[in-house]
């Protein structure tokens, strides 16, 4: 019997194609359809930059071709032609059919098992009309008029091509003929067009514009993925062989996936992802399901991204400043300086089309040397601003703020590295966007006129919208300096494979990982002689704004000192800091320009003038601090006031950045003795008393000659 699946089933399964990728689709129609098509996969110049599993390293243009491979399975087998453009002469396809086989129970096993699984689909989600058969009986069947017409259609082309093949008796041409009919019903399910025994199969599997219904095409999908996957030892490729079952592999060639060499035909193809700890940015792609004759298919990926930025710095010294780099991936800062993070992340778009649930988890590990800001002891959803946005063009952007209900807040420690684990999880988007109805209403201006537009569920375009995620940090004594610098580093988990109901498996995003620079200043007082001293007190201060500020002093059990906060002169709460004979190390600065000031000379020795230390922080020239002081700078690292220091000297050290990776600035700064005066019982009384009585003799000489002189006179 020769049936015909007409041009409504082609448009059919073209548009699942169109729905399953969210791609256009072009058919050649040049000429009569090849009797071997071709089918090519283009990644789209748009898609995520995956990571390649293996080799480690790999050409750009190959390293799609290593993280997405695509089988197709012939489902049905056929003929087109470009007169009707129809698949003709139905049967089942190679990945169901054993050719070579001529023990019957063999060669249409897998095509049993296939229709067994479509009679105990649940097809209208629910379950008390759920199908069972054991042993070809039918145990449950839906009553006429229910729902689930496509279970009792399934069920009935089941139990008559079981009852066929056991009629036949082992006859091998009305075996044949029985499993040929099946897969022409099926079809005819497929594209609407089944009606037999009081059983219509209408607007199941497509729509009224001939679009497929995505739930009934996703369940038949599976079913075929069940079964021509579960005998993979058993599938050959096209090397020639033609015993076993048959699946077509992808191969990469120019930049795009090439599935070439199969026969015309209806065929299942599976995104066989290596979905490991490996690969991140990436997930499986709907099933798809066509007719093909040579079809080019633009997909993207499915997969959410994540962006991670430093949106500012709050300086303690409150002097306004916030030295965020251009790119917003880094920023220097203070100890005690709070830092803002934001965390932006994507979704699919076809969110909404093949999830029933969807998994989404923002986790962001800080460093060390960072510590979360929370309002009070307990971490909660208070303590971070959670925004879903909706771009509809024209720069306007709908926010929404989820209640705390829909996603949960921690902080956990992570005793191995000292640092924090946050993450804020969305247990199921799909279930908050269908629970806020028409939510998204907005007045906003538009080519100047105002209007209010709502969307909910049905109308979102996902690929418009975002979930932010804001916090602060604060910068603590445990913040390394230099080129090292205090990390954030953040992922998604997201579902990765929307052919699994309740979203149950998942991926990564690639890490975002923003740092935070600070610096170190080692100030080595010394004498003349290079000797070190110890004793001289200093302040440091700088200015905010018309305002000095002055630091406040933490002593370090290793000697060193962080700045705690910043006070006026007129407060006296400023702090000092003090040499002990070596260098003394200030940890935990800022770009900036820092006034030192020697309170208190080491004895014996007179003070410095007051002198300026400018730090500033190398750039790279992708706009990223990379924690090192920049060395084009180094003339201008102290500032000497005009007098020069007459009674002592602040010198660069040799080197004067010790180490680039360290992020150090080192001075010597040099104390001249001061003049000895003479104390109570000090040696220098001698001198005077030496003097007076060589005065005292000289004078007695003078006068004896002056009285000799006299008499002589007289």
């Amino acid at each position: 019997m020769r049936t015909k699946i007409v041009k409504r089933m082609v448009t059919l399964v073209l548009a699942l194609v169109m729905v399953c990728t969210t791609s256009a689709i072009g058919v050649l129609t040049a000429g009569a359809y090849e009797t071997t098509p071709e089918i090519t996969i283009v990644p789209s110049p748009s898609g995520t930059t995956l990571t390649p599993v293996t080799p480690a390293v790999v050409a750009a243009d190959k390293a799609e071709a290593l993280t997405k491979r695509f089988v197709a399975y012939q489902v049905f087998s056929g003929s087109v032609t470009a007169t009707n453009d129809e698949l003709d002469n139905v049967d089942w396809g190679n990945a169901l059919v054993i050719s070579d086989d001529t023990d019957m129970n063999a060669k249409y096993a897998a095509v049993k098992t296939l229709m067994n699984k479509l009679a105990t689909t649940d097809w209208d989600g629910n379950p008390g009309t759920s199908i069972t058969i054991e042993g070809g009986k039918v145990t449950y069947l839906p009553a006429e008029g229910t729902t689930d017409q496509a279970g009792r259609a399934f069920v009935h082309i089941y139990l008559k091509i079981m009852d066929a093949i056991k009629e036949a008796d082992g006859n091998t041409e009305k075996i044949k003929n029985a499993a040929r009919t099946a897969a022409q019903e099926v079809a005819q399910v497929l594209d609407g067009s089944y009606s037999e025994d009081g059983i219509i199969v209408e607007n199941l599997f497509k729509d009224a514009k001939r679009t497929a219904v995505t739930s009934y095409m996703q369940k038949f999908a599976q079913a075929v993925k069940d079964t021509v996957t579960a005998n993979s030892g058993n599938y050959v490729t096209t090397d020639g062989e033609t015993k076993k079952f048959r699946k077509y592999e992808s191969a990469w060639e120019s930049a795009q996936w090439k599935i070439t060499g199969i026969p015309a035909g209806y065929y299942f193809i599976d995104d066989t992802i290596a979905l490991d700890a490996d690969l991140k940015g990436d997930a499986v792609s709907p099933y798809m399901l066509d007719v093909f004759k040579s079809v080019p298919v633009t997909i993207k990926s499915d997969a959410p991204t994540l962006d991670k930025t430093i949106t500012g710095v709050t300086d303690l010294a409150g002097d306004g400043s916030s030295h965020v780099s251009d790119t917003h991936m880094s920023a220097a800062a203070d100890i005690g300086d709070t830092v803002t993070y934001q965390l932006v992340g994507t979704l699919p778009r076809n969110l909404g089309t093949f999830y029933d649930s969807y998994n989404y988890a923002f986790t962001d590990t800080l460093s060390k040397g960072l510590t979360f800001v929370n309002a009070d002891t307990t971490v909660d959803a208070n303590d971070v601003k959670v925004e879903i946005a909706l771009n509809e063009g024209h720069n306007a952007w709908i926010t929404v703020t989820p209640a705390h209900n829909y996603y949960a807040v921690t902080l956990s420690p992570d005793g191995a590295t000292g640092s924090n684990i946050l993450t804020v999880t969305f247990a199921d988007l799909i279930q908050y966007f269908k629970a806020t109805g028409n939510g998204y209403g907005t007045d906003r201006q538009a080519n100047n006129e105002y209007k209010n537009e709502s969307y909910n569920f049905a109308n979102i375009k996902w690929e418009n919208v975002q979930i932010r995620v804001t916090y602060s940090a604060k910068v603590n004594t445990d913040a390394v300096a230099g080129t090292a610098g205090n990390p954030n580093t953040a992922y998604l988990t997201y579902s990765n494979d929307p052919n699994v109901e309740s979203g149950g498996k998942t991926s990564t995003t690639v890490e975002e990982q923003p740092k935070v620079y600070t610096f170190q200043l080692e100030l080595n007082k010394i004498d003349d002689k290079k000797t070190p001293l110890s004793g001289a007190e200093f302040t440091m201060s700088k200015l905010a704004g018309e305002a000095r500020k002055y630091a406040q002093f933490d002593k370090q059990e290793d000697g060193s000192y962080v700045i705690t906060g910043w006070v006026t002169s007129a407060s006296g709460d400023k702090t000092t800091f003090t040499t002990a004979g070596k260098n003394v190390v200030i940890k935990g600065l800022d770009e900036g320009t820092y006034r030192l000031e020697e309170t208190a000379a080491p004895a014996g020795y007179d003070k410095v003038d007051p002198f300026e230390v400018k730090i500033t922080a190398g750039m790279t020239e992708a706009g990223e601090y990379n924690g090192t002081i920049d060395a084009a700078d180094a003339s201008n690292i102290v500032t000497f006031p005009d007098n020069r220091y007459p009674d002592g000297d602040a010198t660069l050290a040799a080197g004067f950045i010790d180490d680039f990776g360290a992020g150090k600035v080192v001075l010597d700064v040099t104390d001249m003795e001061a003049s000895v005066l003479p104390h109570t019982g000090g040696s220098g009384v001698y001198f005077y008393y030496i003097a007076g009585g060589v005065l005292v003799a000289v004078a007695l000489v003078l006068l004896v000659v002056s009285r000799r002189r006299s008499k002589r006179s007289a």
